[in-house]
């Protein structure tokens, strides 16, 4: 069968019009995919960033509090210590609700109800059980003291006799 040119024509436009409708498909089918995988990363982008930052707020609550028991013989808490713990605290407990949000896995999921039941113990052991301690502890040592300094001074007086 012999086509005529205006049926070539035709058939032309056709493949044209099919191969510029499949190109057209294949860069919308790009470009959503490109668009998942970017908010994917994002996403996970976000999550990095924000354990990152519970993680440097914990690891600074633990050295001020860790910091604090090697100088407990001072009786107190410095207010500098004070105001890292009570920030770090206060950054991890307003931050719960958005980890939850975050975590997307079964095990995330765990992990971070873990934390949320942790924190508010944490914040009770360090800011109340700590400091209770530590300010009892100084009153309990100077009593001893004072009682070793009373017997030494005791033995020291009737030993001479």
């Amino acid at each position: 069968m012999n086509a005529t040119i205006g049926q070539k024509m035709t058939a032309i436009g056709v493949f044209i019009v099919i191969g510029l409708t499949i190109l057209q498909v294949n860069s919308f089918y790009t470009n959503r995919m490109i668009r998942a995988a970017s908010e994917a990363a994002e996403h996970r982008n976000h999550q990095r960033e924000m354990l990152g930052n519970m993680k440097q707020a914990q690891s600074d609550l633990i050295l001020a509090t860790m910091d604090s028991i090697i100088d407990k013989a001072a009786g107190e808490i410095s207010a500098e210590r004070i105001a890292v713990i009570n920030e770090n605290i206060t950054f991890l407990s307003a931050h719960l609700e958005e980890l939850r949000r975050l975590a997307d896995t079964e095990e995330e999921v765990r992990m971070a109800e873990e934390v949320v039941r942790m924190v508010p113990i944490l914040d009770e052991a360090i800011r109340k059980n700590l400091r209770e301690l530590i300010e009892r502890g100084a009153e309990r040592t100077s009593h001893i003291q004072g009682a070793f300094i009373r017997m030494d001074d005791d033995i020291d007086r009737v030993g001479g006799q």
